[in-house]
């Protein structure tokens, strides 16, 4: 059990200096199967699929889930291997996507979920409860056996974040509300045609975004088992004898397309704390512009420039001898990409600092954000910047399209 001493040593700026410059290979590979995932999704062929009156609820699911804490750093070396337990409840509801969409997307599972999960014997990080909506693609599917990949996110209460005089061990999550971000790969296989069988496993990240420092984030691995039931039967399993799914273009109520470039100009506003805990907030804010080139219906590539003056960096150009008076501005230059789901947009980046005299944290971060086409030409959501997949903040972004 740490002392207090150890507890002052991993909440000192020096030992947040060495924090970032830690890899978590963990983050990283939960960032990349997120990533390859939406690709999966954008990259895959597009069924036609049979007409049919839609129910309200298109099918539920539900998973017990059983895995433990990863111990990524030696600032939670202390939580580390923490059973988990989890229950997850799913709701597949028509309104999130057209049935044209949905076509377009291979019948892919579009939803919310309720996760709670139970955090180790200790109390230490007691119970947590998340709502999020999730998008689950076909890796492969047969007449009755599926490969599924899912990735959601949403917004999470805990129930014992880090406190300095009741829950000074907690140093993994530093408030009540934070955000979960979540992959999975499951086998599924069909017990009646409405009820599947499914197991496989989950990685679940819960951060705040560095809006409330301790932040040092919770990533637990797991292994699932549940079932799904589905009010209607897949249409791939209805169609008895038939090896391979019709394939044919989909142009009836779908957005026309064509192969175009397209200019945005995009800025974003954060909040965010730095050590020592129970600190000030220093905004965080990010101009930019990139080209987007549509190569599909679902997808686009961009490329851009980002400028980006981060506050929480003062500290470290006032009290760290070696950053001491350094530029805190950034520069930087993008490659993405994006996928359409009607008129929303997630956007997955990678950045590459050009100008960066303070040579805090890695050459390069990445973005994961989520938008939605408000009017006409203008995009509103939410942008994640992380470093390996250790969040530096989270922003409030607006897009313009320009030409």
């Amino acid at each position: 059990m740490p002392d207090s001493n150890h507890l002052a040593h991993l909440l000192s700026l020096p030992r947040l200096l060495g924090a970032y410059r830690s890899r978590s290979w963990y983050r990283l590979g939960l960032l990349l199967f997120c990533w390859l995932g939406l690709l999966n999704a954008s990259w895959a062929q597009q069924d036609s699929l049979e007409p049919q009156q839609e129910p309200v609820i298109r099918g539920y699911g539900f998973q017990l889930l059983r895995g433990f804490v990863l111990g990524q750093g030696k600032e939670v070396a202390h939580l580390a291997y923490e059973p988990t337990f989890g229950a997850q409840l799913d709701i597949m509801p028509r309104h999130l996507i057209s049935r044209p969409w949905l076509n377009a997307y291979r019948g892919a599972h579009f939803g919310y979920t309720l996760l709670v999960n139970s955090n180790g014997p200790n109390r230490i990080l007691g119970t947590s409860v998340a709502a999020a909506i999730f998008m689950e693609t076909h890796v492969l599917r047969r007449q009755r056996h599926k490969i599924l990949f899912r990735a959601g996110f949403g917004p999470t209460w805990s129930s014992s974040p880090w406190d300095l005089n009741s829950n000074p061990l907690n140093v993994a999550i530093g408030s009540p509300i934070t955000a979960l971000l979540q992959g999975s790969l499951t086998y599924s296989t069909a017990i009646t045609p409405q009820l599947w069988l499914r197991s496989g496993l989950v990685l679940t990240h819960y951060s705040n975004g560095s809006y409330t420092m301790p932040n040092y984030g919770l990533n637990m691995p797991a292994l699932s088992v549940g079932l799904n039931y589905y009010v209607q039967a897949p249409t791939d399993y209805r169609r008895i004898g038939q090896r391979n799914l019709t394939v044919t273009p989909l142009t009836d109520s779908l957005p026309a397309w064509r192969h175009e470039l397209k200019g945005y100009v995009v800025g974003q506003l954060g909040v965010a704390e730095t050590f020592p805990t129970s600190g000030p907030k220093y905004s965080t804010i990010m101009l930019g512009g990139f080209l987007s080139y549509r190569v599909g219906l679902k997808s686009a590539l961009t490329g851009g420039v980002e400028y980006m003056y981060n506050n929480t960096m003062k500290p470290f150009s006032e009290t760290v001898p070696e950053y001491r008076g350094k530029d805190i501005t950034r520069w930087a230059v993008t490659l993405g990409h994006d996928l359409h789901i009607n008129k929303v947009n997630v956007h997955t980046q990678l950045g590459i600092y050009v100008y960066k005299p303070l040579a805090y944290q890695g050459a390069v971060y990445q973005r994961l954000t989520s938008t939605y086409e408000i009017m006409d030409r203008v995009r509103a959501g939410i942008s994640l910047k992380l470093h390996g997949f250790s969040a530096e903040t989270l922003e409030a972004t607006v897009g313009v399209r320009v030409f």
